[in-house]
């Protein structure tokens, strides 16, 4: 490519980038933009005629601020209380052996004997545990969760 060549692109590459940018960066566009509809409206903006003061903050450190959107107050559930009852044991698995069987409950190993969050592991069997607590005894199985 000659030199020529070459300044006569680079010459026609700025009269172009020259010739997009008046068109872009000046004048009124036109919105070609099609209408939405439901389209919110922007709310008038309120300005008040009174000149700010000085803010109070021991008055306004004892106004409450709202409340922690990522904390779930139990106290303010929906539900009734009593039907929410949540689960003391969780059966993660069973480790079957007929001498020495064990489970997985809460995270924990235990064996037949063991007590785990206040219930003894009564029996241990292929696919469920046994447990007693106060003298009832619970039934936990291995099955899948619903998701």
């Amino acid at each position: 490519m000659t030199a020529k060549k070459r300044q006569s692109i680079i010459l026609a590459v700025f009269l172009a980038t020259v010739i997009w940018g008046i068109y872009n960066l000046t004048g009124e566009k036109q919105n070609n933009r099609a209408a939405i509809p439901n389209e919110p409206q922007k709310a008038p903006l309120v300005r008040s005629n009174q000149p700010a003061g000085p803010i109070d903050i021991e008055k306004q450190s004892k106004l409450e601020w709202g409340s922690d959107p990522f904390f779930r107050n139990p106290g303010t559930s929906s539900e009734s209380p009593a039907t929410v009852v949540p689960p003391n044991w969780v059966l993660g698995g069973i480790l079957y052996d007929r001498d020495n069987p064990s489970a997985i409950i809460n995270h924990t190993i235990v064996r037949g004997g063991d007590f785990i969050n206040g219930a003894r592991v009564v029996q241990i069997d292929k696919s469920s545990v046994r447990l007693e607590k106060n003298g009832l005894q619970f039934t936990l199985t291995v099955g899948k969760e619903k998701s």
